[in-house]
């Protein structure tokens, strides 16, 4: 392996492999430091892959890690409801953020609707937390973040793909012990799910805007979380696994396709 491809390898598994090690080993009471230590591991990682970024917010990847944080701060709130409509208020804010450039330069009905899609996904899952969670959620958030990390990659971002595996890698452990049956003390709470949501949102969002994503593993990978939480099988997971080979299908067909 070149320097390079290690360099990748352990910004996008290894070391957020050993960080998941250290957040999800040992179990850990207060809400607040579940949250603030899932957090941090994914702005290390986020800030080594990108080589830092500006204070003043630019480019829609730079906006990424204040809506994340804003949002993990709001799902501290005590009031559940009150937590998840802010959450969703914040979330809509990110949407319209990511999309200024383009938005700045003309608004058209294409981007309105894709905006009006994910808010309204947004604010299903960001709702559903309060009452429930699926049986595996890591399990389930690390198949979504991970088969849209591969389909993002082979439609030409390897930038987005490196940052959505890094999240993948860091409920590693957590998956590990859902898998063994081992996760009854470690799990995540609410704050960390939604962390977790903006962020998956977020990378489809901007892929879909500036990678250019088909609309078809657009679609598919926006429903997939959608039908893995609220499936009432146990076996929702299968159907993230599902959907997101089909996104991967959609994108490998449509290369192949554009190479002749």
């Amino acid at each position: 392996m070149s320097n390079v491809q290690i360099l990748i390898v352990s910004q996008s598994l290894l070391v957020p492999l050993l960080l998941s090690m250290v957040l999800f080993y040992r179990p850990v009471t207060l809400l607040w430091f579940q949250s603030a230590g899932l957090f941090l591991a994914w702005i290390f990682v986020y800030l080594w892959i990108r080589g830092g970024v500006p204070l003043i917010p630019d480019e829609a990847l730079d906006w990424l890690w204040v809506i994340t944080l804003l949002i993990t701060l709001a799902s501290l709130s005590r009031t559940q409801v009150r937590c998840a409509v802010l959450s969703s208020i914040i979330f809509i804010g990110g949407l319209i953020a990511y999309s200024w450039p383009v938005l700045r330069e003309q608004i058209s009905l294409l981007l309105v609707v894709e905006i009006i899609l994910f808010s309204i996904a947004a604010l299903l899952l960001l709702s559903r937390t309060t009452v429930h969670q699926p049986v595996k959620p890591a399990l389930l958030m690390s198949i979504n973040i991970g088969m849209l990390a591969v389909t993002v990659g082979l439609a030409g971002s390897l930038l987005i793909a490196q940052l959505a595996g890094a999240v993948a890698a860091l409920l590693g452990v957590l998956v590990v012990r859902e898998l063994t049956g081992h996760a009854r003390k470690v799990q995540l709470n609410v704050s960390q799910w939604r962390m977790l949501i903006t962020l998956y949102l977020g990378f489809l969002f901007i892929s879909l805007i500036y990678v250019e994503l088909h609309i078809v593993p657009t679609l598919l990978l926006l429903i997939s979380p959608l039908l893995g939480v609220f499936a009432v099988s146990k076996y929702g997971w299968l159907i993230n696994m599902l959907m997101g080979k089909m996104a991967m299908l959609w994108v490998l067909m449509r290369t192949s396709q554009t190479g002749y």
